[in-house]
């Protein structure tokens, strides 16, 4: 059964999962509200922020934002994938919401490396940009947010949609 066709019975796991899907980005958002002052200081930024509240909410919206594209475009073909497959257990789930938890990071990585190499190309480069290692040591802080932001999501969505109905499995 497809994702459509569960959501357009009546049982009550197609109603648990259409609930599910929308309240991950919001899940998200506050979740970035709230870790955002420890987001600001493990990413080493300089400096202090004048306005802590402004900061914690623009990243709150980018997080919701990110969130609802991943939801739309990663998670529910993730969760039509996984019922084909037959029951869903907790660690499957987990593991695809790592996986998706980080697309953003992966994304936001490949548009650096893209206008680098444009740069490089075409000799406009400077020399005093960081070095390559201290980038990648960048990007660690951001990995570790997804993926605690990815987990969460997992279990939130598993916590509404897939405990104690016919589509789960013990992990």
């Amino acid at each position: 059964m497809t994702t459509v066709e569960m959501l357009r019975t009546s049982t009550p796991s197609a109603a648990r999962v259409f609930a599910a899907f929308p309240i991950l980005p919001f899940v998200n958002a506050a979740s970035a509200l709230v870790v955002s002052p420890l987001f600001w200081y493990v990413t080493g930024r300089p400096g202090r922020l004048d306005n802590p509240q402004a900061a914690a909410m623009s990243f709150a919206v980018i997080t919701g934002v990110a969130a609802l594209l991943v939801t739309l475009c990663g998670a529910v073909p993730a969760f039509s994938r996984l019922r084909k497959r037959g029951p869903i257990s907790l660690t499957q789930t987990v593991a695809v919401g790592i996986a998706l938890g980080n697309v953003p990071v992966i994304a936001i990585a490949l548009a650096a490396l893209y206008f680098t190499v444009l740069h490089i190309i075409g000799g406009t480069i400077s020399y005093h940009l960081s070095p390559p290692l201290e980038i990648v040591a960048g990007f660690l802080p951001l990995i570790v947010i997804g993926s605690v932001l990815g987990t969460m999501s997992a279990w939130v969505f598993w916590m509404i949609a897939i405990r104690g109905t016919d589509v789960s499995r013990p992990s």
